[in-house]
């Protein structure tokens, strides 16, 4: 591709621009990779998140769920903050001022909520977080390591506490989800410290199903994309990390109804359906992504994946 026409390509991010004269495997590479795109709803809730993390202490503390469908955003947006408050070393003076001797601050704490809500494991997996070791408890107490968990989160100046596929509550019995629910109850009372679950719309049922958490958790809804003003940006915002020969015209119809109806309105769905078109392109003689692209690109919807696997189960059956 001659030079004058890699200048014009002024719809790329710069860094992308200059991937033009690099490699296949470079560009590839690029594709691959996870790219943050801020969009409204995800400020919004970067800046909820915000107020929350900076709340002073009070004895019932604000909390926040942050509800969407699978793969639509919530795992991003928690990473996205998490980086922007990393841990970090103490300094002596800090260490005296806080009154602690862990030379470590974890001011947000993201753990993924264990498959079935057992108390242990819950435990566990947030000293795990914390990089700590633990010594192995009487199974049939759990009591020690509840204290020790409440100590260390204190030590390490945790100042919020994520819990990501808090929907899995609903995969134990009863008795498990009301042991469970207590705990997060006693963690934030005990902590004073903003609690923020992510989850599917069933993580509102699991927390629902506690009149007192309930009323602490304000719900944030990731709803699916619509074909809108702010779709479009969106779709340009994809066009300038893709480091193909021309412009695509992905906010122009047809080529956003058909990314709209292959991804059922799911972002990451879109993510997938893009990256998998842009290496088709990077891959043949095309110079952009079209509409012939998007319906032969290897990519099927959440639908039809479930609907696929169905399929399979039945015909191993028969």
């Amino acid at each position: 591709m001659a030079a004058d026409t890699i200048t014009e390509q002024d719809y790329l991010l710069p860094e992308v621009r200059a991937l033009l004269y690099e490699p296949l495997a470079e560009k590839i590479k690029h594709v691959e990779s996870d790219h943050w795109i801020c969009y409204e709803k995800a400020d919004d809730c970067l800046s909820k998140l915000d107020r929350l993390l900076h709340h002073p202490k009070i004895l019932r503390m604000p909390n926040l769920l942050i509800i969407g469908a699978t793969n639509n955003g919530k795992s991003m947006i928690i990473e996205k903050f998490r980086k922007k408050y990393p841990k970090s070393q103490l300094t002596s003076f800090e260490m005296e001022q806080k009154k602690t001797d862990c030379k470590l601050s974890m001011p947000v704490l993201v753990i993924q909520m264990p498959a079935v809500p057992s108390i242990r494991r819950f435990c566990l997996a947030i000293l795990n977080e914390l990089e700590l070791r633990y010594s192995l408890y009487d199974r049939y107490h759990i009591a020690p390591l509840e204290r020790e968990v409440l100590d260390d989160l204190k030590r390490f100046d945790v100042r919020m506490l994520v819990i990501d596929e808090i929907h899995n509550i609903l995969a134990g019995p009863k008795r498990l989800q009301i042991e469970f629910l207590n705990l997060l109850r006693f963690l934030g009372n005990s902590l004073q410290i903003p609690l923020v679950g992510v989850g599917t719309k069933e993580a509102y049922l699991a927390i629902r199903s506690d009149p007192q958490l309930e009323n602490r958790f304000e719900p944030f809804i990731l709803p699916t994309w619509t074909n809108n003003i702010e779709y479009k940006r969106l779709l340009s915002s994809f066009v300038s990390l893709m480091p193909l020969g021309l412009e695509s015209k992905l906010a122009e119809s047809p080529l956003a109804e058909i990314i709209l109806e292959r991804s059922e309105g799911i972002i990451g769905e879109m993510a997938r359906l893009i990256k998998a078109a842009a290496i088709w392109v990077l891959y043949t003689s095309e110079v952009r992504i079209s509409e012939r692209v998007l319906r032969l690109v290897d990519f099927h919807s959440p639908s039809k994946r479930k609907q696929m696997f169905e399929d399979e189960l039945i015909d191993k059956r028969t």
